[in-house]
């Protein structure tokens, strides 16, 4: 049987096959996800056939020319153990060197990072996804709602701890989410972290959560959960940010499910990781 590997389009055969696939394994994306990703790379985008048949997918989200993030790497259980993950995979590599990217990246589930290794993906570091839910909390004046006006100085703040500018991540949350987007400014007006989320199928997730110290950290996440209430929450944090475990612990947040950070090749833009608080999410870093 052959396999092919083509780009995912927005007809609503695709949106929907996507969104399957996601459904299957319990994944927290909805349709406006799928599309943000056809927005940002339109050509990094994949499914996968066998004889006609929708069988997988994966997408790639580049930053520039530093880094790109390879997600969503899903394939029917039907047809798993068949060589489809990595057909995907591949296909998400090549993107990648097409597109002349330094460092592709992605974040593992236990079962991809076995395929990953073969592929000379290595390891980084852990990470651990957090549930719990939003409450009533009061926070620091000097916490306050994103405004247009704040997006470049955020954008530059986030350059040096992610590794890589990503102005299109960080404007399409806060556009699509205004309600919770929080910035934080010390006493000379300059930006020392900001907080971002979106609606997901399962649970608001929040992230990018990037903050200078654990007090800004702190006081922007008390701004996000007071925002969402007693609605349910996950978000993706880095093990190597020895501040945020006793944080998230003791507002109840608990243990999900792991993932591992991996790179390929050098490893050159880490970033600034005991700023990151919570990445935007495993399939975009």
């Amino acid at each position: 049987m052959a396999t092919t590997v083509r780009v995912m389009t927005k007809n609503q055969r695709d949106v929907d096959f996507a969104m399957k696939m996601k459904n299957h394994v319990k994944w927290n994306q909805i349709q406006a996800d799928w599309v943000r990703f056809m927005d940002f790379d339109p050509e990094g985008c994949f499914i996968a056939e066998m004889d006609g048949q929708m069988i997988g997918t994966g997408t790639v989200t580049t930053y520039g020319d530093k880094v790109a993030w390879i997600g969503m790497i899903i394939v029917d259980e039907n047809y798993r153990r068949h060589g489809i993950g990595r057909a995907i995979m591949l296909a998400c590599m090549d993107y990648c060197k097409r597109k002349k990217i330094e460092v592709p990246k992605l974040d593992a589930t236990p079962l991809g990072n076995k395929l990953y290794l073969t592929l000379g993906f290595v390891e980084e570091f852990l990470m651990d996804r957090r549930e719990g839910r939003g409450g009533s909390f009061e926070y620091a004046k000097s916490v306050r709602k994103f405004e247009k006006k704040d997006l470049d100085d955020v954008v530059k703040f986030d350059a040096a701890c992610f590794g890589a500018p990503r102005p299109h991540i960080i404007e399409r949350f806060v556009g699509e989410y205004p309600e919770i987007a929080f910035v934080s400014r010390d006493g000379d007006g300059r930006i020392d972290g900001f907080l971002a989320g979106r609606k997901g199928l399962n649970a608001w997730q929040i992230g990018p959560w990037v903050a200078s110290s654990n007090t800004t950290g702190e006081e922007l996440f008390k701004a996000g959960l007071n925002f969402l209430g007693d609605q349910p929450v996950f978000f993706d944090i880095v093990a190597v940010n020895k501040s945020i475990l006793p944080l998230v612990c003791k507002y109840g947040f608990k243990h999900q499910r792991p993932f591992v950070r991996m790179y390929l090749g050098e490893n050159k833009y880490p970033g600034i990781l005991e700023n990151i608080y919570a990445i935007s999410g495993v399939e975009k870093g």
